[in-house]
């Protein structure tokens, strides 16, 4: 005799769907129910990279994320080696970038996505369907009132999603009474207070961004910024909105790469035989670039370079939910064990972003989606085996 388990998943994103075909490839006798509120399975995931599925990282570090400690024990449980090593077992071929980002050769989110189907042929798979309630009781555990042995919560977070156009990924468990951080954008933009800004709209730069709190920079890096309507975005803009907090002052070196006294020196001869802005800084700077000191009339050299290497945006806010890619907040980690198992409750585990847990850009949320639910698919597992094992 076999006994045979059964597992609710709520939420069938890139955490739901690795654990589920875990699980069924893994274990005949596992039977595996999928909950999930859109229209098909792995929506979000399909977006991921633009489409590529930058899946991992090899260079992220616990520091990557916020609750630092606890990523730091989970990379000891389950090392990045072991992620690659998983997806190279599914028969998967993928290549990493400079960054360390790791995508499929295929440069498809769909390659990702058809891995996890194929395995779930067997699954119960309810779409278009919202879950009102899970609780414990009597050593089962009921979602939506039907029985299940363990229910792993993997429903994610609204991140990219009007909040108006979608019912709340957190009411379902608000009856568990789990302590639950404040939800807030992340890996997002800046709205600015500069009505000038628009001038920019649709110019990209490279530059340093800094993030300066209480007169020290707490974040520091080059990369690609693109100037919005009313704001300002791009990865490093978004890597620094990952440490933001209110009242914090966000500074842009946009002539990270430029001789200083060689551009005064260039404008000030060009100014010599023309004082009209627009020729004495063309053969420099974009139009765009040139229109903005125009119009705030910055047109000082000393200012000019000053003001370039040491741009303030003027942040108001992030941009809102629906903007952005990952959310800040969710269930604290406090609630879960190593094993991502609720401590109040044995039979129910959380894993992915439903977690107060969230990283920089380039592959380490969906990295720590799949981590997540490779340890809890790995305890439950063992809990399944120990139990056929005392038969």
């Amino acid at each position: 005799m076999v006994i045979k388990m059964k597992i609710a998943v709520i939420g069938g994103g890139a955490s739901g769907l690795f654990l589920s075909s875990y699980l069924m490839r893994k274990y005949k006798n596992i039977n595996i129910t999928i909950f999930d509120k859109n229209k098909s399975l792995g929506r979000k995931l399909l977006a991921t990279g633009n489409g590529k599925c930058n899946f991992s990282n090899f260079k992220a570090l616990p520091s990557d994320y916020n609750n630092e400690e606890f990523i730091n024990k989970l990379f000891n449980k389950c090392s990045k080696e072991e992620l690659i090593n998983y997806f190279s077992s599914l028969g998967l071929m993928f290549y990493f970038d400079e960054e360390g980002r790791m995508y499929p050769i295929s440069n498809s989110s769909q390659t990702i996505l058809n891995l996890f189907l194929l395995d779930l042929k067997g699954a119960n798979v309810k779409l278009e369907t919202t879950v009102n309630n899970i609780y414990q009781k009597n050593n089962k555990v009921y979602v939506n009132d039907l029985e299940f042995d363990y229910a792993v919560m993997s429903s994610g977070s609204n991140a990219s999603i009007d909040i108006k156009k979608c019912d709340s990924t957190y009411n379902y468990f608000k009856n568990l009474n789990l302590k639950f951080v404040k939800l807030r954008p992340s890996l997002v933009g800046f709205k600015s207070f500069d009505k000038d800004i628009n001038i920019l709209k649709g110019y990209r730069s490279k530059g340093v961004v800094s993030l300066i709190r209480n007169n020290k920079i707490i974040f520091n890096e080059f990369g690609e910024i693109i100037f919005k309507e009313d704001g300002i975005s791009g990865i490093v803009i978004m890597n620094a909105s990952h440490y933001y907090e209110d009242g914090d002052e966000l500074r842009i070196n946009l002539l990270p790469n430029i001789d200083l006294n060689e551009l005064f020196y260039k404008i000030e001869n060009r100014k010599k035989e023309n004082t009209n802005p627009n020729y004495y800084l063309e053969p420099i700077f974009h139009n765009q670039i040139i229109s903005y000191l125009v119009k705030k009339n910055i047109l000082d050299t000393k200012d000019i370079i000053g003001l370039l290497s040491n741009f303030n945006p003027l942040i108001r806010s992030t941009y809102d939910i629906k903007d952005s890619q990952v959310l800040k907040g969710g269930i604290d980690v406090s609630e879960i064990d190593d094993d991502f198992r609720l401590k109040k409750y044995n039979l129910i585990f959380a894993t992915g972003e439903v977690l107060d847990i969230n990283g920089l850009c380039g592959g380490y949320n969906l990295m720590f989606a799949f981590m997540s639910a490779l340890v809890c698919a790995k305890k439950i597992g063992e809990i399944y085996e120990n139990k056929n094992n005392k038969l």
